[in-house]
């Protein structure tokens, strides 16, 4: 019987918190049975309790392996039992992932993103013609949203043109009239349209409500006098 005075802070540290302290007692209990057959049969019964208290490693293709795995790094691998998986070793199991690179290359306007920069790039690399252009338009329409949306303002052609300019390294030499905005505003035809028809659903929508309340707030009264009656 467990002294009840005796703290889980005076035991030994849990080695994965996820399983808690009693499948790391069950480690320990395999780790003290003498019959190599025994401890196998108790290990793999201690891993399918542990895939129903981790049941999100389900969802990866290796979970039983991964599952195996803890169930080493759990008795500290100290154990002597038969694995369907290679037994993992201690170095490899405690090796920190490689660090993520990162470009050094600052983004020149953050409100665009370095998406936006990379295409201006892209765009200046190209060849004269009709595609490069509806490229340019294109990104300039985006250039402008993004800075509606994050800045909350409008940007006029020339100064789309002069951060084309600069994110293109100087390579990019756009005057304003070269440079179309495809406009997905209020102002434009299919947007005012799209108004119109909002606010024309909602008059409708409102007067079935006001019609159909009053409609039925007469009903009820009718209703309720006669009953009263």
């Amino acid at each position: 019987m467990i002294d009840p005075e005796y703290y889980n802070t005076q035991r030994e540290k849990l080695r994965i918190s996820e399983y808690g302290r009693n499948v790391q007692d069950m480690v320990a209990y395999i780790k003290s049975i003498d019959d190599k057959s025994k401890r196998s049969l108790i290990a793999a019964g201690v891993v399918n309790v542990m895939a129903t208290l981790n049941p999100q490693l389900k969802d990866m293709s290796d979970y039983k392996q991964k599952l195996w795995d803890h169930l080493f790094a759990i008795a500290d691998y100290d154990l002597d039992v038969d694995c369907p998986f290679p037994i993992p070793e201690r170095e490899a199991m405690n090796r920190k992932p490689d660090s993520i690179p990162y470009q050094d290359n600052m983004i020149r306007f953050r409100f665009y993103g370095r998406n936006v920069q990379n295409m201006v790039i892209a765009a200046s690399e190209m060849e004269e013609g009709e595609t490069r252009t509806t490229f340019i338009n294109l990104i300039a329409s985006f250039m402008l949203n993004s800075c509606r949306n994050w800045n909350n303002e409008n940007l006029s052609e020339d100064a789309i043109s002069e951060h084309m300019r600069i994110l293109s390294g100087g390579k990019l030499e756009l005057s304003p009239s070269e440079i179309t905005i495809l406009y997905h505003t209020k102002d434009s035809p299919r947007t005012q349209g799209g108004d119109r028809n909002f606010r024309n659903n909602n008059g409708r929508n409102n007067r079935t409500r006001n019609n159909g309340g009053g409609r039925n707030n007469r009903n009820n009264n009718g209703r309720n006098n006669r009953t009263r009656k």
